[in-house]
């Protein structure tokens, strides 16, 4: 831009969490990397990825264990990763996105688009994923699982939803999921309206190698996890539990890798 601060897109897959459940209203870590930015002289924007399987590494101490000083050091952290990169103007290794604290490394780059000349187009996708085929029975017993342990009461309103549910849907094990593409130069922002895991944003980026991929989650709603085959079939708090707290029935294993190469049927110049 001739006029003002340089805009800084910032991409991190990682959930906000580190401060855990409070009364206070915080940005967490996204919140401390854009400040840190801003003293930089850049007006910052944080792109949350897919980061339906990560936590910030402060977790592994407590679930929310983390404090103002421990967000403070995660959003320096991305931000110096970030300017080290602009400056030095290489190519660095992508991050491990597996722990927060492991910041250190970015891939990035400077990108001067000239916004009046700039080709801009939009698409969007529309795919049918399959669920489990769930019955009154099988609904009753995973409550009857459940019922005793955390959070029990959600399970029972989650079967009383699903009986419901299996009644008036007219296909009950179909759920139609909306995927947003937004392309600015080489640059192809991806959006999920889901929890998506990060193993599903690579997987993107091999699809269409050809385009700087930027995939984003939770994109303008947020309907469920969009696990891996892997966490479905083992049962895992994404693939399972969490349908609870969504009043949704679990995702046939692979549906999300599915959902995931459809977008390669898109034609995108």
């Amino acid at each position: 831009f001739n006029e003002g601060n340089p805009l800084a897109l910032v991409h991190y897959a990682c959930h906000p969490v580190t401060l855990g459940p409070t009364k206070e209203i915080s940005a967490d870590y996204p919140g401390r990397v854009v400040k840190a930015l801003s003293e930089n002289g850049y007006d910052g924007l944080f792109l949350n990825g897919f980061c339906g399987d990560v936590d910030p590494v402060s977790n592994l101490e407590g679930w929310g264990s983390g404090t103002t000083k421990t967000i403070d050091e995660y959003g320096q952290r991305i931000a110096n990763a970030f300017l080290q990169n602009i400056d030095n103007s290489i190519s660095i290794t992508s991050v491990d996105l597996l722990e927060c604290e492991a910041a250190t490394d970015v891939d990035g780059a400077a990108i001067d688009v000239d916004v009046d000349v700039a080709k801009i187009d939009a698409h969007e996708i529309t795919i049918e994923l399959k669920l489990q085929p769930y019955d009154e029975a099988k609904i009753d017993e995973e409550y009857n699982f459940y019922r005793d342990q955390k959070n029990g009461q959600v399970v029972g309103i989650w079967a009383d939803k699903m009986r419901e549910y299996l009644k008036t849907s007219e296909n009950p094990y179909i759920e139609s999921v909306t995927v947003q593409m937004l392309k600015v130069s080489n640059v192809l922002i991806v959006g999920f309206p889901g929890e998506a895991f990060t193993e599903l944003g690579m997987l993107i980026s091999k699809t269409l190698s050809d385009f700087k991929v930027i995939p984003l989650g939770n994109c303008n709603s947020t309907m469920r996890y969009i696990p891996t085959s892997e966490d479905i079939t083992n049962r895992g708090y994404a693939g399972q539990s969490s349908c609870f707290i969504y009043s949704r029935l679990p995702l046939i294993p692979g549906e999300g890798e599915r959902l995931t190469r459809s977008l390669s049927n898109i034609q995108v110049e």
